[in-house]
This record gives C-alpha cells, sequence and structure tokens, in this order.
C-alpha cells in the first residue's frame, strides 16, 4: 500500500510515495508535477506533512530509512537530487 497526502500552505499541494524509490509532489489543483525527489533505495510506502512547518514532509521506506523533506536553500537547491528547489534538508527548527 503506497500512502499519499494533501499538504504544505492551504493543503495546495499533493504528496505521493512510489515503488520507483522517488517521492512525487504535484500542484493539488493544477495537477503539474512539481518535483521528483530521489534519496530512498526501496519503495516509499508512507508519506506526512510536518504539523507545524506547512514546507516540510517525511518520506518511509522499505529501505528502513525516513527522510526530512523541505525547500532547499538557494545554493543546495542544485545539489538536492530534486528538482523545482526541493531537496532533502534538515526541517528541525530550535527554539529558545
Amino acid at each position: 500500500i503506497l500512502r499519499s497526502c494533501f499538504g504544505g500552505v492551504r493543503d495546495c499541494y499533493v504528496v505521493s510515495g512510489s515503488e520507483d524509490s522517488q517521492v512525487y509532489l504535484w500542484h493539488r489543483e493544477s495537477g503539474a508535477l512539481l518535483a521528483t525527489l530521489r534519496g530512498h533505495s526501496g519503495t516509499i510506502n508512507t508519506v506526512a506533512w510536518s504539523p507545524r512547518d506547512p514546507t516540510c514532509f517525511v518520506s518511509g521506506s522499505d529501505d528502513n530509512t525516513l527522510r526530512l523533506w523541505g525547500p532547499a536553500p538557494p545554493a543546495a537547491a542544485s545539489h538536492s537530487g530534486g528538482s523545482s528547489g526541493m531537496g532533502l534538508v534538515n526541517c528541525g527548527k530550535s527554539r529558545n
């Protein structure tokens, strides 16, 4: 079973796992594919958006890993393994 979910600001995106080890991000209204994200080596069974940060989501795979995804800084976007400025980044934020 592969999972997908709505998320982002005002739930305007759909993110989905796949059997080809990639995460797909679509625009909810237009259906346009915005990003294909690589990083897993097995089927991606689950995805979930962060309840605190609408720009970040997590994916879980049969390769026994979880990956956090979010907007890459401009300098890192070309090295992220994804498109549209998305890549594998740490979405954690410290609170003081």
